[in-house]
């Protein structure tokens, strides 16, 4: 795709923090928006993120953006735009060739750009990997766009400092771009006008249609088949709703409220939730004081959240479970965000050393008895054996002689 060309109308990026300024034209910006918006709607929940090079001239302490170039990414790591190891190598050839590219006119790689669609306007550490690789120039900036369903897109420069860190956690300031659509309304409005009007011919009268009266309902049939109570079906669809929220988003951070202008976000990175929000919203700007609200399971942590901590958008949070909810409240506006993932690491780690201290019994091994085989000989010494029993027999009582005399005479 070729760059963008330079169109009359530019806007200024210039903050009291920093002394840089940044000129952009609304038609680059127009189409890296139509770029981003194509790319989150690529895919159901978020789609993917696009990047690339940001082309145009500085002078001094004055950067004009006047195109880009985007650089195709395959998505191996994720929905995100982080770059694989050959896709780096794209990248450097890509700068490459532009420095030697006769066609731009002057213009270089004055920075880089890409879309944010799970998450606040930052740059992560593989971000500020691949600013501090292949832009490493004081001057080089960063763009991060954030498209939105309901609301215009907005967006947020990032530049060095003088000691060569970069402000990551946020924009110095952050702006809406306008509409998508203004642009195309404005012509063909303007189009529509230079017409000349011509008279529209009569409507045709509408033809008289014959209707009768239907004949009443008398009948009571009923089809064959079982009926559940209402509260039975009402029961059973909020189950599955909950259930397909959980397996559709698992591992990843639910705002509930996501048409709200406070733009809860939870972001996760081993453990460590990053919960973020909109520190532009009206909201923060009437009561610039909060109450942050985490809940794990049965405990619940209250942070209150008062100048600069409103204003920094993010706040790193260390959980301890796999469910957190976390509950925003400003002023009269409330925002929630569900977060559902896998248990943080430390609590995976000490799952294992449990498991590896806890003693292994043996399983003790099954006996099996197996009933005595007597062979014919030692049956047959059994049986002789019983039978060679020694019966003592009393012997008999000697008789007197008188006894037996008496005995013979009968006496």
């Amino acid at each position: 795709m070729p760059e963008t060309s330079l169109a009359q109308e530019r806007g200024c990026w210039r903050v009291a923090e920093h002394p840089i300024q940044i000129e952009y034209s609304h038609r680059v910006l127009a189409d890296l928006e139509r770029d981003v918006v194509a790319g989150f709607h690529g895919l159901k929940r978020g789609g993917v993120e696009v990047g690339g090079v940001l082309l145009g001239t500085t002078t001094g302490q004055a950067v004009t953006v006047l195109g880009y170039r985007p650089l195709k990414c395959e998505h191996t790591l994720g929905p995100s735009f982080v770059l694989s190891a050959r896709e780096h190598e794209s990248l450097a050839i890509l700068l490459e060739s532009l420095r030697a590219d006769p066609n731009l006119q002057g213009r270089v790689a004055v920075g880089w750009y890409h879309s944010s669609n799970r998450s606040h306007i930052h740059l992560s550490p593989t971000d500020l990997e691949l600013f501090d690789r292949h832009f490493p120039e004081p001057w080089q900036i960063a763009l991060v766009l954030k498209p939105d369903s309901f609301e215009p897109t907005t967006a947020g420069f990032f530049v060095r400092e003088e000691d060569g860190s970069i402000r990551a956690d946020s924009s110095y300031q952050e702006f809406s771009l306008p509409s998508r659509y203004a642009a195309t309304s404005v012509r063909q409005t303007s189009a529509a006008l230079s017409r000349p009007s011509l008279p529209l011919p009569p409507a045709p009268s509408p033809a008289p249609i014959a209707t009768r009266p239907l004949p009443p309902l008398t009948s009571k049939r009923r089809l064959p088949g079982f009926i559940l109570p209402r509260p039975v079906l009402i029961a059973a669809f909020t189950a599955l709703a909950v259930a397909l929220v959980v397996i559709g988003f698992a591992g990843h951070g639910i705002n509930v409220n996501a048409g709200h202008p406070l733009a809860l976000t939870l972001q996760d990175n081993q453990g460590h939730l990053r919960i973020g929000w909109n520190r532009a919203a009206t909201p923060f700007s009437q009561h610039p004081s909060g109450l942050l609200e985490v809940k794990e399971g049965d405990r619940v942590t209250r942070f209150d959240l008062k100048g600069d901590q409103v204003q920094r958008g993010t706040f790193d949070y260390s959980r301890s479970s796999s469910d957190v909810v976390v509950n925003l409240k400003v002023g009269g506006v409330e925002e929630t965000a569900v977060f559902v993932g896998p248990p943080p690491a430390a609590v995976q780690e000490r799952m294992r050393e449990a498991a590896d201290v806890a003693p292994t019994q043996a399983p003790r091994p099954t006996v099996v008895k197996r009933p005595v085989r007597i062979k014919k000989t030692q049956r047959k010494a059994r049986t002789s054996s019983r039978k060679k029993r020694i019966t003592l027999k009393r012997p008999p009582a000697r008789r007197s002689a008188l006894t037996q005399i008496d005995y013979m005479t009968g006496v």
